[in-house]
């Protein structure tokens, strides 16, 4: 086993050396009047945002003395560059590093972080890509040699992580969540021993004995509802400011979702709540004195029928001979 320091002070060590990098261009501003951050990280990975193309040249030139000082190198093979002019792909803008040209977004599509990046700059794609690595997956499944429960187990813990990332990450729409659902969906069946007519109501409804499994349009549901939430509660101010929407098609709209699903809540909270101060003694539990005798924590059959000074004074049959008179 690795040492587990050594992440820990790769990435401190790598900061220290962005921070020199960052004082050379300051990041691109928004409307707001906040400035976005001009390199973002995740372990090595390092990504670029900048307005022109000579704050760009001069930041990798920065990056590149830096990483060469401290013994290191770039490869802009796995690298990849995208120039946008009036929101139109500019591929004449061509950046170097280490000597060497950074390959376009269009020449080499790269995939980072579990989301494909292409000149398409879009996610049309997208559905038709996930729904072939489902099917991929699933035929690699059933062509082993495991038992049935054993084929549902590596399904629903290796391979349903894998779809749901890039389902959470990119613009698919209901209607393609949909069919990846189905095709899910028809290996279990076929695994389990179950008839086509099965639904996946029965397959994974939470009111029966069931197995746990979760279909992957719920998942989707969850990760979109999650995602919007992790958008409009961000610590990060500049994330919050951005008011970035979640786009799911027009079947299932996540925004209009969650607002509903806050609105039952806050409409809970304000029904069901419960009541302080004098407001909550009601009828039972009170730890008031009565009033007549001084009983300390007079209980309500103290209150009804138990109060000395009420029987002495005749309260408790007060209505009654009113009737009678």
């Amino acid at each position: 086993m690795g040492c587990s320091i050594s992440p820990i002070l790769f990435v401190a060590a790598f900061e220290v050396i962005l921070i020199g990098a960052r004082q050379v261009v300051g990041g691109v501003r928004l409307s707001a009047g906040r400035r976005l951050p001009p390199l973002r990280i995740y372990m090595d990975d390092i990504t670029c945002l900048l307005r022109t193309a000579p704050c760009m040249s001069r930041l990798l030139k920065r990056l590149d003395e830096l990483i060469s000082w401290a013994r290191m190198k770039f490869k802009p093979c796995k690298s990849r560059s995208l120039s946008l002019r009036k929101g139109v792909r500019n591929d004449r803008a061509i950046f170097t590093i280490g000597g060497e040209n950074i390959p376009l977004i269009v020449d080499q599509p790269i995939r980072s972080l579990g989301r494909q990046y292409t000149s398409s700059l879009s996610d049309k794609e997208m559905g038709k890509a996930i729904l072939q690595q489902l099917s991929a997956g699933l035929s690699q499944i059933d062509a082993s040699q495991l038992p049935v429960k054993h084929k549902v187990w590596c399904y629903h813990f290796t391979l349903y992580p894998r779809v749901m990332w890039p389902l959470k990450l990119s613009e698919v729409t209901s209607s393609a969540v949909s069919r990846i659902d189905a095709k899910a969906n028809a290996c279990i069946r076929k695994w389990l021993g179950l008839p086509r007519c099965f639904s996946a109501t029965g397959l994974y409804g939470g009111n029966t004995l069931h197995l746990p499994l979760k279909s992957i349009t719920l998942g989707y549901r969850q990760e979109k509802a999650r995602l919007v939430m992790e958008l409009r509660e961000s610590s990060d101010e500049t994330v919050k400011d951005m008011h970035a929407s979640v786009r799911s098609g027009r079947k299932w709209r996540a925004e209009e979702e969650v607002d509903k699903a806050v609105s039952r809540l806050q409409h809970q909270e304000v029904v069901g709540r419960v009541q302080t101060g004098q407001a909550s003694d009601g009828w039972l539990g009170t730890e008031q004195a009565c009033d007549l005798c001084g009983t300390i924590n007079a209980s309500l059959q103290h209150t009804l029928a138990g109060c000395k000074a009420a029987l002495t004074q005749g309260r408790f049959r007060w209505r009654h001979d009113q009737v009678l008179r």
